[in-house]
């Protein structure tokens, strides 16, 4: 196993930003882990790059052949794992009912050294009795993260194992990379390959910096507005993106909803699939809807995100064992494990932060010192 070097770099900064989503902000925690980058040259066709203009704004679709992907895919070694336990003989062909990554590409808990990479292959997100148009074994998805654009300065690359059992999430961590520095990544699966991404290392520990630039995104309500501010921040140039939570609503879809701060009823811009949040499918499909609003995944495509929940990713007003309704708790206990398995698998997070029943595990660290401008 081969990790690559990094090579530490001066950064300096200018000035303190932050751009908000929504209305709360709040502190985050940095952790670090392993990569794996020892896979094969992957030779990837001419046109997989979104526009050059702006590769993380322009979403279209480059095709390639399916002789050639199925041949360089069946060429690979598998050189990174998400879970131990899937054998090679196991995994499915990747041939695919419909372009795979539809819930686009993100990256997150950035360290100094590195950072997630996430995808989660979902060819039918809002089907639920054709399992998302997945079949039930494992699959694997190569990934590739470089030094420019343009993938001609490869810094790690390999291959990373779709599970069933995490809904075909894709959880990459990076390591070794330099400090203070943008990356770009994709990944593929068979013929299929998914946009480019924008992920950017945090500075070096103890590093003094005179400048931050983040976004802050929360209480994204799906049905009382499109997604306008996720266009404004993806194109703004962050070194991350805080996301306080509420990223969904449980609530089932409604045509109307009451404003309490005007003490209105207004029309839903747009109404959510399905009732109230219960079961894993349940979750898992909420996430996808919004997720495949483009502003949300440019969003995500073009900074690193730090995300934590609030209370709507289970049940509004939830505490402790405590449901809204009153439910028992031991009922109301398998509610959250499922809630808190669909966020994992839906957020670009670090083994670390892997759940167990209903929690997420803490993620500690630190960042590092603004100096005076």
């Amino acid at each position: 196993m081969r990790q690559s070097k990094a090579h530490p770099q001066r950064f300096s900064w200018s000035r303190f930003k932050c751009l908000g989503v929504g209305g709360a902000s709040g502190s985050c925690h940095i952790d670090s882990a392993l990569a794996v980058n020892n896979a094969p040259p992957l030779a990837w066709p001419h046109d997989v790059f979104m526009s050059r203009s702006h590769p993380l704004l322009d979403l279209r679709l480059a095709q390639a052949s399916r002789r050639h992907w199925l041949k360089r895919f069946g060429a690979l070694g598998a050189a990174s794992f998400l879970l131990p336990g899937a054998t090679r003989e196991a995994f499915a062909q990747p041939v695919f009912v419909d372009y795979p990554f539809r819930l686009g590409v993100a990256s997150g808990d950035p360290s100094p050294d590195g950072f997630v990479i996430w995808t989660k292959l979902m060819p039918r997100p809002l089907d639920i009795e054709a399992n998302y148009g997945m079949p039930r074994q494992p699959v694997e998805v190569q990934w590739e993260v470089a030094r420019d654009d343009a993938f001609r300065d490869i810094a790690a690359k390999g291959t990373a194992v779709a599970h069933p059992d995490l809904g075909h999430s894709v959880h990459v961590e990076l390591a070794g990379l330099e400090p203070a520095r943008t990356y770009w990544y994709r990944f593929a699966a068979g013929r299929e390959r998914s946009f480019v991404g924008r992920a950017r290392t945090l500075p070096a520990p103890g590093a003094r910096v005179a400048r931050v630039r983040l976004g802050v995104a929360g209480c994204q309500g799906y049905e009382q507005g499109l997604y306008t501010a996720h266009q404004h921040l993806a194109r703004e140039e962050l070194d991350f993106v805080y996301c306080y939570g509420d990223y969904i609503y449980e609530y089932r879809g409604r045509d109307a909803y009451f404003d309490r701060n005007s003490g209105e009823i207004h029309a839903s811009v747009r109404r959510s699939t399905g009732d109230e949040l219960h079961t894993i499918d349940d979750y898992r499909r909420r996430y996808a809807e919004h997720k495949m609003d483009v502003n949300l995944m440019r969003a995500h495509a073009a900074h690193p995100w730090f995300c934590v929940w609030d209370d709507h990713e289970i049940d509004n007003n939830w505490a402790g064992e405590t449901a809204e309704d009153g439910t028992p708790p031991e009922i109301f206990r398998l509610r959250r494990i499922m809630a808190t398995q669909a966020f994992y698998e839906m957020m670009p997070l670090r083994k670390a932060s892997f759940p167990v029943g209903e929690r997420i595990q803490p993620r500690n660290g630190s960042w590092t010192r603004l100096s005076a401008p």
